[in-house]
């Protein structure tokens, strides 16, 4: 006799993000956002679920990815939506202090009238 109460848990996530499905398929890559949406699917795996990443190009008038688009646009830009993501990304923290240090650097040799004896004291460090 078959089991009828059998549920079938599978499902596609859709994404018009090619980055973001490259982000969850490199393991050397660790932001919170992406390590969180592992342990989402880690734990959908545990719970038996069957699912796969799927994308689909951007902006070609597909069923539901405009509205998707449409009500991200109206979250991000609505003050009255409590903030449930604020963290930025370490790379960006990074390309800032990278960006501040050369304009930094560039004011100080600016300010000099004969370049300094040790540059590598200067430049900062990669």
């Amino acid at each position: 006799m078959q089991n009828i109460n059998t549920l079938v848990k599978k499902t596609t996530i859709y994404t018009d993000s090619q980055r973001t499905l490259d982000s969850i398929n490199n393991t050397r890559i660790h932001t919170s956002l992406i390590d969180n949406i592992r342990l989402q699917a880690w734990m959908l795996e545990q719970s038996e679920w069957k699912f796969r990443f799927c994308w689909f190009k951007a902006h070609v008038d597909t069923q539901g990815n405009e509205l998707a688009d449409r009500l991200a646009k109206e979250a991000a830009t609505n003050a009255d939506i409590a903030i449930c993501y604020n963290k930025i990304p370490k790379s960006v923290v990074q390309r800032e202090v990278e960006i501040r240090s050369v304009e930094k650097w560039q004011s100080v040799w600016n300010r000099t009238t004969k370049p300094p004896k040790n540059t590598s004291r200067q430049l900062p460090e990669e």
